[in-house]
Parts: structure tokens; C-alpha cells; sequence
């Protein structure tokens, strides 16, 4: 009977906590973080039209900046010259086009890349531009692994 009790109160405890994070999505609203992370190719993303929220057509991606190590997509360069890194698009992969998600006028004062300057270096420079958090966790300015080596924590990280 207690093996019972403990049971239904651990159930009774998950469905009032995970409840309501699910409640949001149930009700039709779009969860702030998407629950899964999606890689593209490069195939999958040259010449994809890019339309601003009003839903005119601002240009068209031409090159694609790949993480050697990863597979993931870096940045992308627009036909226009323009840089930014895939998080700042919204991708609709079924339609071939993907909608910017900041500010239009961020891409005429994007960073341009200077000779000699890693990927790594060039994406937090575009990223700091375009307000994304690094892709490594929100708040955190370094890497784990840089963190690591250092002897500082994410957790007790001053940022």
C-alpha cells in the first residue's frame, strides 16, 4: 500500500510540475525554444530566398560557412555580401525560403570578415552584431570546454 501511495504522489508531483510546460503547446501557442535542433546542408540552404516580416523577398543566400569539426552550419553570406548567422533565420525548408528574424537594417552594417580571421572569431563578432546568443548556452561568453581550461564554471560565471 505505501509502494502504492509513493507511487501516485511521484505522478501526482510530475503531472503538476510538467503540466503546465506542456499547456502552452497544447493550447496552440509556439514554445518559446524549439524542442528539437535542426542541421542543414549546404544543398539545402544555397539560393534559399530570405523575406523580411512583411514578407518581401530581401535577398538570397549564396554561400554557406560550415564548421569543419561539427557539420553545423556557421554563417551564411547573402547574394548581397551581407553575413549572419543561420539563427537569425527562421528556415521553411518545404517552401525554399526562410524568413529573417532581426532586424533588416542590421544587414547593411554587418561585420565584414577580416583576412586571416578564424570562423570561430568571425561567428561571435556577426553573433554579438545580430544580438544571438552563442550557440553554447545564453548568458555564458566562452565555451565549456575554454571554461574548463581556465578553471572558471558556467554556474559561477559573473556574465
Amino acid at each position: 500500500m505505501k509502494k502504492l501511495t509513493a507511487l501516485l504522489m511521484a505522478i501526482l508531483a510530475f503531472v503538476l510540475v510538467a503540466g503546465p510546460a506542456f499547456a502552452g503547446e497544447m493550447a496552440g501557442e509556439k514554445s518559446a525554444t524549439p524542442a528539437v535542433t535542426r542541421t542543414y546542408s549546404q544543398d539545402e540552404l544555397v539560393n534559399l530566398a530570405i523575406f523580411n516580416r512583411e514578407g518581401k523577398e530581401i535577398g538570397r543566400i549564396s554561400d554557406v560557412n560550415i564548421n569543419p569539426d561539427t557539420g553545423a552550419v556557421n554563417f551564411v553570406t547573402l547574394a548581397s555580401g551581407s553575413v549572419l548567422p543561420v539563427e537569425a533565420l527562421e528556415i521553411h525548408s518545404a517552401h525554399r525560403t526562410a524568413t529573417l528574424l532581426v532586424p533588416e537594417d542590421k544587414l547593411a552594417t554587418a561585420p565584414v570578415r577580416a583576412t586571416g580571421m578564424s570562423n570561430e572569431e568571425f561567428r561571435g563578432i556577426i553573433n554579438k552584431h545580430y544580438g544571438i546568443a552563442p550557440a553554447w548556452g545564453k548568458g555564458v561568453t566562452e565555451p565549456p570546454k575554454m571554461m574548463e581550461k581556465e578553471g572558471k564554471h558556467p554556474e559561477k560565471s559573473n556574465y
